[in-house]
């Protein structure tokens, strides 16, 4: 471009290495701006998942060929091996990593791979930490691990080149070939940290939380657990994954309620990388509230993890309870035909047949459901969203009851099922200036889900599936009731830490102004546009 050459047809014939002439008669030649023609970089991606693939994956001629001495144009300069970790302790397959040059990086992105992902989970984390430990604890990811040293683990003896990949891990293809790892997520937590204590009037706020928070009274009862894993609607961002909420039944049991993309990376955050294993095998139940993909993305994975988390504890397998629209099974058996088995890994249960005072379950069958559960009842209702969505309400043994609404415009059968609950977890996509909207979608405003909850006599009502251009903190019209609180990602609450969340309120504006002030600037173009199209529409 600094020989003012257009884009068109002139810059394709110097990107072939044509000289060219402008219109006003100069010439470029290509060798002025073209580097000097290389041979092309060659790269492999590999994957042998089991032993079962071994002798044809090591005796595939395509991949043959590059081994030993080749041309110039066929030395591979790195692999990327999905292979899983088990199959890297074959000799086999050492043997066969050898045999390409010694310059050749092997890069393994595969089952023992790790990587926190993103900066600004771990920002929002540490700041949110700061208002409650408990209720936002440090994530337990991979942050601090050396990776290069984990090839020890299961390669020795050799003198492959190889590393473990991690998150924005990057190998260069050209125009310099070679590994970068300069864009890596790393940071120094005490940096965000300072970023909340020194806006300004922050720390005293933060003081007077404190003091409101030692006047409440505490309980020593533990569970249930809830804890948010995404909390934002349709897709993830980088502070609010999409739906998905664990509950923690009791220190052996628990339900996850809506299980949407990167569902279990949430799970691997937020217990670390060893005892989300332990969690997994808890697992006794899935609730898939509607099939929209931002409330069933993650399923599929997070089966296939349940059961390696069970061959890795060497205990016997047992499928999980998927409780769901039964037109799942269209989904989950197409991709058992195709891709890998995973029929085995659960038994349905329809959310027709837990309907509210008309249960079809086969009684021998209710009484192992809700032993395995670890629960005294289930009900679902058919609500306000797309066809087969439902909403749930679950009873412990101990006399509590939390229902959860999944995707809904106000609903009255909602407020059949969930009376007298002790919490309501409910959807609340859109603000109240945005009403319009939120019909059309067949979502709920923060004061319609407010409202709902309410008009079931509701102990506390938690909102949450917040529309992404609320990345921070949602905009709520006036103060938050004594009883209504806003979900994080990665939020921990038992049901006597329920009545600290509202008092957040004040201090998360603050601690997220810039943000806040951004969303509500945005609110008001889109209402301005709105109101000039309606006029416009009138004249």
């Amino acid at each position: 471009m600094d020989y003012g050459v257009p884009a068109g047809p002139l810059l394709g014939k110097l990107k072939r290495g044509e000289d060219v002439t402008l219109p006003n008669g100069t010439i470029v030649k290509a060798a002025d701006v073209r580097s000097p023609d290389a041979p092309c970089t060659v790269f492999l991606v590999v994957d042998c998942p089991t032993e079962e693939y071994l002798d044809s994956f090591i005796t595939n001629e395509e991949l043959l060929k590059f081994h030993g001495d080749v041309p110039v144009d066929d030395i591979v300069h790195v692999i990327i091996h999905f292979t899983p970790k088990e199959m890297l302790k074959s000799s086999k397959y050492i043997e066969w990593m050898e045999k390409f040059r010694i310059s050749t990086q092997h890069i393994l992105l595969n089952n023992i791979s790790e990587g926190m992902g993103s900066e600004a989970v771990h920002r929002v984390q540490y700041k949110l930490n700061l208002l409650d430990p408990y209720m936002f604890p440090l994530l337990k990811d991979s942050y601090g691990i050396d990776h290069n040293k984990k090839r020890t683990e299961f390669v020795s003896n050799t003198q492959l080149q190889i590393t473990q990949g991690v998150t924005q891990y990057r190998y260069k293809l050209r125009p310099e070939i070679g590994v970068d790892n300069s864009i890596e997520v790393k940071f120094n937590p005490m940096d965000f940290v300072k970023e909340a204590m020194d806006i300004p009037d922050f720390e005293l706020a933060l003081n007077n939380l404190k003091r409101q928070f030692s006047q409440l009274t505490t309980s020593d009862v533990e569970y249930p657990k809830i804890i948010f894993l995404g909390t934002g609607s349709c897709i993830p961002n980088k502070t609010r994954n999409t739906s998905g909420i664990l509950l923690q039944i009791s220190e052996s049991k628990c339900i996850i309620l809506d299980c949407g993309e990167g569902t279990y990376g949430q799970l691997v955050r937020f217990f670390g990388p060893i005892h989300v294993d332990e969690i997994l095998i808890k697992l006794s139940g899935i609730f898939v509230s509607h099939l929209h993909a931002d409330h069933h993305l993650g399923l599929i994975n997070l089966l296939q993890q349940r059961e390696d988390s069970f061959k890795k504890q060497n205990i016997p397998f047992h499928p999980v309870f998927l409780i769901s629209p039964h037109q799942i099974q269209s989904w989950l058996h197409l991709y058992d035909r195709n891709f890998e088995k995973l029929i085995h890994l659960y038994d349905l249960v329809g959310t027709t047949s837990l309907i509210i005072e008309n249960s079809k379950l086969d009684p021998s069958f209710e009484k192992k459901f809700y032993e395995e559960l670890n629960v005294k009842k289930i009900e679902t209702v058919e609500v306000r969203h797309c066809p087969n969505a439902y909403g749930i309400s679950i009873k412990g043994i101990s006399g509590w009851k939390i229902t959860y609404s999944g995707d809904t415009m106000p609903c009255d059968y909602l407020t059949t099922l969930g009376k007298d609950s002790d919490l309501l977890i409910h959807e609340a996509t859109m603000e109240d200036e945005l009403k319009d909207e939120a019909l059309v979608k067949m979502h709920s405003t923060t004061s319609e889900a407010i409202e709902i909850g309410k008009k079931m006599n509701a102990k506390f009502i938690m909102l949450t599936h917040f529309s992404q251009r609320y990345s921070k903190v949602p905009k709520i019209n006036g103060e938050l009731d004594k009883n209504v609180g806003i979900a994080f990602d990665n939020m921990l609450l038992r049901l006597s830490d329920l009545w600290k969340v509202p008092m957040m309120y004040p201090i998360l504006k603050t601690m997220f102004a810039e943000s806040y002030d951004e969303m509500e600037t945005k609110t008001a173009k889109k209402l301005r546009r709105k109101e000039r199209e309606k006029m416009g529409k009138i004249e």
